[in-house]
């Protein structure tokens, strides 16, 4: 399992508080992601707690190495 990094802009999505410790990513679990490889993701619905975030086609995945 490794973790994605996707640069959100923060102003879109209502989760202020999570973004103050990092204002432009969210870590995503993603099953096939592997290190140092980019991903193009398609348009789909995150859920980050309880909150539901939609991902604009254009958004960027950095994958990096996770537990």
């Amino acid at each position: 399992v490794y973790t994605a990094m996707t640069s959100l802009l923060y102003h879109k999505y209502p989760f202020k508080a999570v973004m103050n410790a990092a204002r432009d990513s969210v870590p995503v679990t993603i099953m096939d992601c592997e290190p140092g490889r980019t991903l193009k993701m398609a348009k789909r619905d995150l859920i980050l707690g309880d909150i539901d975030y939609a991902l604009d086609d254009d958004d960027q995945f950095e994958c990096r190495s996770g537990k």
